[in-house]
């Protein structure tokens, strides 16, 4: 599970993804070729094959490789850019539409977990924001309101699970971690029916 970075990550250093492509016959045709092996391409095209759809899913390098294998491996219904930011940028309903995809994409991955029984050290836990300074509780309080406001989950602490002093804090409950690169394995290996090829 090689990567475009330069060191490996803890997930490609503990994910066994065999590098073997499939063969793919002269003139065979598809309905579908999906660009990519990473969680989006793999999670798109188990989708369309539960729909009945045949998939190629072509990848340059190796299963995982780039983002998927990299990523910190948090599961949240908040993101980078705060719902605050995106309400400003693109209006409330557009905020209000990210946070129900967020949270539509985070079932997902939980229902894919129980309905194939994969084992990737899947595990529900909370997550929390904090401030240190004025400012960065101004910018908390602001995140929180909107993240009320977008009917993402979100409540003020008196404590975080760090030995860190801090002023204020948020709690967003109904997050997860996973170890994406067996998450994604499992996900490609489901049906043999969906076959990869390598195109670098």
């Amino acid at each position: 599970m090689k990567r475009d970075g330069a060191r490996n990550s803890l997930w490609q250093d503990t994910t066994d993804i065999s590098q073997n492509k499939s063969t793919v016959n002269a003139g065979q045709l598809f309905d579908v070729v999906i660009a990519g092996g990473g969680i989006t391409g793999i999670t798109t095209g188990l989708l369309l094959q539960k729909a009945g759809k045949s998939v190629l899913i072509a990848e340059a390098k190796s299963i995982g490789f780039g983002t998927t294998g990299g990523t910190t491996a948090h599961l949240n219904t908040f993101l980078d850019t705060p719902y605050n930011v995106i309400q400003s940028k693109f209006g409330d309903s557009n905020a209000q539409l990210t946070a129900k995809a967020v949270q539509q994409a985070l079932d997902l991955i939980s229902q894919n977990v129980k309905d194939y029984k994969i084992d990737c050290g899947y595990k529900e836990l909370p997550a929390y924001l904090f401030s240190q300074d004025e400012k960065q509780s101004k910018d908390l309080g602001d995140i929180i309101k909107a993240s009320h406001e977008c009917h993402v989950k979100s409540s003020w602490s008196e404590e975080i699970p760090v030995p860190i002093s801090f002023e204020k804090a948020v709690k967003f409950p109904g997050q997860a971690t996973f170890h994406p690169g067996r998450y994604i394995r499992s996900g490609w290996a489901v049906d043999g029916r969906l076959p990869h090829s390598g195109c670098g």
